[in-house]
């Protein structure tokens, strides 16, 4: 498995998209596909914030994640943000997303960021086993989440 920029393969934007879109639509009911797109697209950078990092098995696209300045609207004082880990069904439970979380860690010491964010309505014990800390619980769109940080070495 390797992981790359985002900005080196935009060809897989759409698929990553429809893969967000799929996940996540509850909790942005707003964003059309095309919304999503352009979101992915603004993600294809690689010395500044958004940027996003995609997993590949034998050159195919099965993961991604990003760092993004802002993620929850109700915390615009947080940032910024882990956001959009997704591992295709098929290559879950294999540390695929443990490996993109660390890559993104990685990413953002090397921005010179010390501290990062991410909401989950789902997840948090995957990113407690990464030392994710729980900052608080609160909603997104009607949806419970929980808010965690993790300070990042330098």
């Amino acid at each position: 498995m390797e992981i790359e920029y985002l900005a080196d393969h935009k060809a897989v934007i759409p698929t990553l998209a429809r893969w967000s879109s799929d996940e996540w639509s509850y909790l942005h009911p707003e964003r059309a596909l095309s919304d999503v797109e352009k979101a992915m697209s603004e993600r294809s950078n690689k010395e500044h914030i958004p940027l996003g990092l995609v997993a590949f098995d034998s050159g195919k696209v099965i993961g991604m994640i990003a760092l993004k300045t802002s993620d929850l609207e109700s915390r615009p004082n947080l940032s910024p943000w882990l956001a959009g880990l997704y591992v295709d069904k098929k290559h879950r439970s294999k540390g695929v997303g443990t490996k993109l979380v660390l890559a993104i860690e990685k990413e953002a010491a090397r921005l010179g960021v010390s501290k990062i964010f991410l909401y989950t309505p789902d997840a948090k014990d995957f990113y407690s086993k990464l030392s994710w800390i729980v900052r608080e619980r609160t909603e997104c769109q009607g949806y419970s989440v929980t808010v965690m940080e993790k300070d990042i070495v330098l």
